[in-house]
């Protein structure tokens, strides 16, 4: 299933919840310009759990599903899986921005700082 959902998009996996207390996970799919295109979940404390999708959140930017002020029509617990699987995909993003180059030695600042006096 989730090969499946790869193909309509970037798709993030959060996670909340405790082995004891269970587990909820949160399938995130978001399109290029992160917007989110669906959202399933999977909880339960059997092997035998789907993934089951969840309505009303297409159409958000996952900054809207990590923000506490934003109203979600979602458990509490699913809540804390999205915002998880929110945090994996800045942190994609942020991998996947150009770092910035570094000075290169013919910038006369940085050679007077790199010879002895």
């Amino acid at each position: 299933r989730i090969a499946a959902l790869r193909r309509q998009g970037l798709v993030s996996v959060g996670k909340a919840g405790s082995a004891w207390r269970g587990r909820v996970y949160a399938v995130v799919v978001v399109g290029p310009d992160r917007t989110v295109l669906q959202v399933e979940q999977l909880s339960g404390l059997t092997v035998l759990a789907a993934l089951k999708p969840v309505p009303g959140l297409a159409g958000r930017s996952i900054d809207e599903l990590a923000d506490d002020a934003v109203q979600l029509p979602v458990s509490k617990k699913l809540r804390e899986a999205l915002k998880d699987a929110a945090a994996h995909l800045r942190a994609h993003e942020q991998k996947a921005e150009p770092q910035p180059e570094a000075e290169s030695p013919s910038d006369p600042g940085t050679l007077a700082a790199i010879t002895p006096g």
